[in-house]
């Protein structure tokens, strides 16, 4: 069956969870970092929502860049020692 031929409430949907963690020996301060993490958009995908959270918290930018892909900008205020993403 085509996914496109079905009705939205057919399609298939998948629930995607990314966790990633760096840990430091002492605590440090972290430049803006640039996530490239959401997956492109186009006929046959369809993102329905996407929760990005960081710890410690940080500001998030989205913006795209010239290919059209989707890219986070983070800017963290505080040092801590260890770094979390969770998409």
């Amino acid at each position: 069956m085509k996914i496109y031929a079905a009705p939205p409430e057919m399609w298939e949907q998948i629930h995607l969870v990314h966790d990633t963690t760096y840990s430091y020996g002492q605590a440090v301060r972290f430049l803006p970092h640039r996530l490239v993490m959401r997956p492109r958009e186009g006929h046959e995908l369809l993102l329905h929502s996407l929760n990005l959270t960081t710890s410690p918290p940080s500001e998030i930018r989205w913006h795209r860049d010239l290919l059209d892909n989707v890219i986070a900008h983070a800017r963290f205020e505080e040092a801590s020692m260890a770094i979390r993403r969770v998409l």
